[in-house]
C-alpha cells in the first residue's frame, strides 16, 4: 500500500526509512483466546473501560504474534460474492484496464478453520500469568530500591539494607550479575552503620549505586521481564 501511494505522489521509496511493524497481528490461537475472553471479560462496562481487564490485549500483542487467522474457504467466497455486483461496477467505471478488481484465487484460505485445543488456551494462559508476575516482582523491587535510596539519604542505613535485602531474590532471577553490585552496596551500608557520621560523598555514592540497580530493574521490566539467569 505504501509503495502504491508513493508511486502516485512521485516519492522515491529509497529516501524513506523503513520501520518495524508497530501493530503486529495476533496469532490464530491468541485471536481465538481474546475472542472468547471478550465474551466473559469485555473491554467496556457501562460505557467505560473495564479496569479489571487491564492491558490484556497489549500483553497478547507482545507475547503471541503470528500469522493472522483466516476465514474458511467457503466463508471467504461467500463474502466476496456478496460484493461481486458493486465491485464489478466500480471496476468498469474506474479500472477498465483490469479484468478483475480483486483476485479470485482463494487457495490460501483453509477448507475449515483450525480447531483450537485446551492445551492452546493453557499455553497462552501460562505465558500471560508468567509475564504478569514477572512485572509485578520487578515493580516491587523497583519500589524497594526507591525506598532504600530514600533511607540512605535520610541516614537510615539499617532500613536501607533491609529494603535492598528484599530485592535480592528478584535480582538473582533477572540479572544475577547485578547481585555483585548489590552485595557491594550492602557491605558499604554495613560499614556506615558502624560510623558516627557518613560523609556526603559516601552517601551520594551509595544512592547513585542503588539508582543504577533501579535502572537495571526498569530495563528488565521494559523488556517484558526476560530472565538472563544462567542455566543451572
Amino acid at each position: 500500500m505504501i509503495q502504491d501511494f508513493c508511486s502516485v505522489i512521485g516519492q522515491n521509496l529509497d529516501q524513506l526509512k523503513r520501520v518495524e511493524d508497530q501493530n503486529p497481528s495476533l496469532s490464530d490461537e491468541a485471536a481465538e483466546f481474546i475472542r472468547l475472553t471478550n465474551l466473559r471479560l469485555p473491554m467496556n462496562v457501562h460505557g467505560k473501560k473495564n479496569p479489571i481487564r487491564g492491558d490484556l490485549a497489549q500483553l497478547l500483542n507482545s507475547l503471541h504474534t503470528g500469522a493472522p487467522p483466516l476465514p474458511s474457504h467457503n466463508v471467504a467466497v461467500t463474502f466476496m460474492d456478496g460484493f461481486a455486483e458493486s465491485n464489478e461496477a466500480l471496476r468498469q467505471q474506474y479500472f477498465g484496464h483490469r479484468t478483475s478488481l480483486f483476485s479470485s484465487d482463494f487457495s490460501r484460505f483453509p477448507l475449515e478453520r483450525a480447531k483450537h485445543t485446551f492445551e492452546d488456551a493453557t499455553d497462552i494462559g501460562i505465558t500471560l500469568w508468567e509475564n504478569s508476575n514477572k512485572r509485578y516482582l520487578l515493580q516491587k523491587a523497583e519500589l524497594s530500591c526507591l525506598k532504600a535510596q530514600l533511607d540512605i539519604l535520610r541516614g537510615q542505613y539499617i532500613q536501607a539494607s533491609e529494603n535492598l535485602r528484599r530485592i535480592q531474590p528478584t535480582l538473582e532471577f533477572f540479572d544475577v550479575r547485578s547481585t555483585v553490585r548489590l552485595n557491594r552496596v550492602q557491605r558499604e551500608l554495613s560499614m556506615l552503620t558502624k560510623k558516627d557520621r557518613a560523609s556526603p560523598d559516601e552517601i551520594d555514592s551509595l544512592a547513585l549505586q542503588v539508582g543504577r540497580i533501579y535502572r537495571l530493574l526498569s530495563i528488565h521490566k521494559a523488556e517484558g521481564g526476560v530472565s538472563n539467569k544462567p542455566p543451572t
